[in-house]
């Protein structure tokens, strides 16, 4: 068997004759993901508290529980790069109950501004981040970690998005295909 978090080892496995497209380099990935996390803090910003907390359709999601996701994804990327292992139960971790959206906003800010002080040393250091670390799913190559966590929070930055658009507001200044260009993202926003 092998844990789909890897497209290229889901290809591997099963001896598919198809290749992904090339993932984009290092630099252009942190810019994707800083320009992300940006774009849910300001999202989050948008719900009212009422909002932030209904389950939205008939997912085990709110707004602010997405939200949430998408800066602790990139901060568990960033404990990997730093070498703390990335443990899958990591990603069960939701918002203190009390917490506001300027509360889960200001945590993705917070987060974003670690990520660019690490990649403003890293980028000095080791721009192509040619390292190997550990992960639930192996250890792997940083670069796939990088693009994984960029792609996963892009992802759920667009449903955030969709969130947004079902109450009936205009997302401020929305994500559009240009911006997530190059990451494998999937075309459905949230399957049906």
């Amino acid at each position: 068997y092998t844990l789909c978090q890897s497209f290229n080892d889901v290809i591997k496995f099963l001896d598919l004759k198809t290749k992904l497209m090339d993932p984009l380099p290092p630099a252009q990935l942190v810019a994707k993901l800083d320009m992300v996390l940006e774009a849910a803090a300001r999202y989050t910003r948008q719900f009212t508290e009422t909002q932030l907390r209904e389950v939205f359709r008939n997912r085990n999601r709110t707004p602010g529980g997405t939200a949430f996701h998408v800066f602790r994804v990139a901060e568990m990327g960033l404990q990997a790069a730093q070498g703390t292992e990335l443990k899958f139960e990591g990603f069960n971790v939701v918002p203190l109950e009390h917490w506001t959206a300027g509360d889960i906003a200001g945590l993705g800010l917070q987060v974003r501004d670690r990520i660019r002080a690490w990649w403003k040393d890293q980028e000095q250091k080791d721009p192509a981040v040619d390292f190997t670390v550990p992960t639930y799913y192996g250890q792997r190559p940083m670069h796939d970690v990088l693009e994984r966590t960029t792609w996963h929070a892009a992802q759920h930055t667009r449903q955030v998005m969709l969130m947004l658009e079902s109450h009936g507001t205009a997302p401020d200044r929305p994500l559009t295909a240009a911006d997530l260009a190059g990451l494998p993202v999937p075309d459905e926003v949230w399957d049906r």
